[in-house]
C-alpha cells in the first residue's frame, strides 16, 4: 500500500467515526427504553391547542412513527407474545368437556389448573390479564393434534388390584369360550372374578376429528370490556396448525404398540379412573374342541398384532386450513393496557359440529357410549348382548360352528353367538393455544395517552389503532 492510499484510509475512517458520533433521535430512544413524555415539548410543538397542533405535538414526540413502525413490522418481528397452551394427554371425562368446552371455550380466563387438560402453559400472570401495556397488532389461534394415527383391535379386561399374570387376550372368541374357561378360570361361568370384552385403540384420530370440527363449530370473539369488540368470525379463518415432521403429506409405516398400550393403560387408571385396561392381542382362535362334551376354543400363540400399520402427518389439518398463517395481523391494532381483561375466545355457533367435537372429546364417546370410561359402543342403542344360559349357550340367536377334532361325519355342532359390543380406548396428544402478539408499551406512554384525550384520538386517527378502555 503506497503513503498516499494509507491517507485516504485513515480519512475515511475519521469520516466514519464523526458520522457515529452524530446525536440518535433523544426523544424516540427515550420513549423507546421508558424515558418519560416531556409534556412541555409536546405543549411547545403545538400540541392540545387545535388538531393540527397535537399532531405536530406527536410529530414532535415521534410517537406517531414509533406506532406506525411497530404497526407495520412483520408478526416474527414482533417482541411480545401473550400466549395460553392446553395440552390434553388424551380424551377428557363429560364433567370436563362441560365445564371447559360447552358453549364457550376460554383459554384466556381459566386458571392455570384446568379440569382435564393435562398441562396448562401461560405467559399472563393473573387469568386473562397482561401484566404490560401491549399494542396489540396479530392473533394466532394453533391446533396441534397427535402427528401420526393408528387403530388396533384388543381387548379390555378388569384392571388388576395387585400383581397378576397377564391373561389371554385373543383376536376372536366366542361367549360359550370364555363361559367355558377358554380364556381362564377368571373369566368361567355365570358370575366370573373378572370380565373380559373385545376391545379397540384409536391412536390420534379422535383429535385430529375434534380439532376438525372445532374450527367450524366456534367463532372467534375478541370483546375488551363491555364496548370494545373487536372481531366476531368463525375460527376456521384465523386456526393455523404448525408444521410437523410430515409438512404437506402423508406417510404409511408400522409401529410398535407396546408404549402406547402402557401409556394408554397408565392415562385411563390415573386420570380417568378406570376399571378397564387395554390388551394387545396375542393369540389366535383356530377354533372349536369338545372335551367333555363342552365346547372349547382352540387358541394359538401369536405375536403379529404387536405391529400396527401408522398414517404420519395425521389428518393433514393444515391444508385444510390453507392460507391461514402463524398469526393473523388485525386490521386495526389495539392499544391495551395492563390488567385489562382481554376477552379473546371461542363461542360456539354450530350445534351439529359443537355435539360431533364433544363425542370424539369424551372419553365416554358421549352421545354414542354408555356414559362409562371406557365405553361400551353397539352397532345400534337398542341392540343388547348375549343373554347366557346356564350352559354357556346364548339365548338369543346363534351361530353354529362345527368343532375341529373330530372326522367331518361325527362332528359335533356348536351354538355360538359373539359379544355384541366393543369397548373403545383412545388415546394421543391435542395441544391448543391461543396468542396475542404486538409490541410492548411504556408506562409513561401509556399514562399521557390516557390523560390526553387529545393525543390519544389524533394518535388512533394517523396510525388507524384503537385504544381499549374498559
Amino acid at each position: 500500500m503506497q503513503l498516499s492510499d494509507l491517507k485516504k484510509f485513515n480519512d475515511r475512517s475519521k469520516a466514519q467515526t464523526k458520522f457515529k458520533a452524530i446525536p440518535r433521535d433523544t426523544n424516540r430512544t427515550l420513549v423507546g427504553l421508558g424515558g418519560p413524555i416531556d409534556d412541555a415539548k409536546f405543549k411547545a410543538a403545538g400540541g392540545g391547542q387545535s388538531v393540527e397542533g397535537t399532531r405536530a405535538g406527536l410529530v414532535g414526540l415521534g410517537l406517531i412513527d414509533l406506532v406506525s413502525d411497530s404497526m407495520d413490522c412483520a408478526p416474527f418481528a414482533m417482541d411480545t407474545i401473550h400466549q395460553t397452551r392446553w395440552t390434553l394427554e388424551g380424551p377428557i371425562t363429560d364433567l370436563a368437556i362441560e365445564k371447559n368446552f360447552s358453549a364457550e371455550i376460554d383459554l384466556f380466563a381459566n386458571s392455570k389448573s384446568v379440569e382435564g387438560v393435562s398441562y396448562v402453559e401461560s405467559t399472563m400472570p393473573q387469568n386473562g390479564e397482561l401484566n404490560t401495556h401491549m399494542l396489540a397488532c396479530a392473533i394466532g389461534f394453533h391446533l396441534e393434534p397427535e402427528p401420526y394415527s393408528f387403530t388396533v383391535q384388543g381387548n379390555a379386561v378388569t384392571k388388576p388390584i395387585v400383581a397378576t399374570a397377564k391373561p389371554p387376550s385373543p383376536d376372536v372368541y366366542t361367549v360359550a369360550d370364555v363361559f367355558n374357561g377358554a380364556l381362564g378360570d377368571a373369566f368361567a361361568g355365570p358370575q366370573p372374578e373378572q370380565i373380559i370384552r373385545p376391545a379397540v385403540l384409536e391412536w390420534g384420530m379422535w383429535a385430529n376429528y375434534v380439532a376438525w370440527h372445532m374450527v367450524r363449530a366456534y367463532n372467534l370473539r375478541w370483546a375488551i370490556g363491555t364496548k370494545n369488540n373487536i372481531l366476531d368470525e368463525v375460527l376456521r379463518h384465523t386456526a393455523y396448525m404448525p408444521p410437523s415432521a410430515q409438512d404437506g403429506s402423508s406417510g404409511n409405516s408400522q409401529i410398535d404398540i407396546l408404549a402406547a398400550v402402557r401409556r394408554t393403560n397408565d392415562y385411563y387408571g390415573n386420570r380417568l379412573a378406570t376399571a378397564m385396561d387395554f390388551l394387545k392381542i396375542d393369540f389366535l382362535r383356530l377354533g372349536a374342541l369338545t372335551v367333555g362334551g363342552a365346547n372349547i376354543g382352540d387358541f394359538r400363540p401369536s405375536r403379529a398384532y404387536e405391529l400396527a400399520g401408522v398414517t404420519y402427518g395425521g389428518g393433514d389439518l393444515r391444508h385444510m386450513l390453507k392460507g391461514n398463517s402463524e398469526f393473523r395481523k388485525l386490521k386495526r391494532p389495539y392499544i391495551i393496557g395492563a390488567g385489562i381483561p382481554i376477552g379473546l375466545r371461542l363461542d360456539q355457533v354450530d350445534d351439529v359440529q359443537g355435539d360431533i367435537m364433544r363425542d370424539y372429546l369424551s372419553a365416554t364417546q358421549g352421545r354414542q357410549g354408555n356414559g362409562v370410561v371406557p365405553p361400551a359402543i353397539l352397532d345400534e342403542l337398542n341392540f343388547t348382548g348375549p343373554l347366557v344360559g346356564a350352559n354357556g349357550v346364548g339365548v338369543t340367536p346363534v351361530m353354529v360352528e362345527q368343532s375341529i377334532d373330530c372326522p367331518p361325519t361325527t362332528c359335533t355342532n356348536f351354538f355360538q353367538q359373539m359379544f355384541a359390543e366393543r369397548i373403545l380406548f383412545k388415546m394421543g396428544d391435542l395441544k391448543l393455544s391461543l396468542l396475542v402478539q404486538g409490541r410492548e408499551l411504556d408506562g409513561d406512554l401509556y399514562q399521557f395517552l390516557l390523560n390526553n384525550p387529545g393525543a390519544r384520538d389524533q394518535l388512533c386517527t394517523d396510525c388507524e389503532c384503537s385504544f381499549a378502555k374498559v
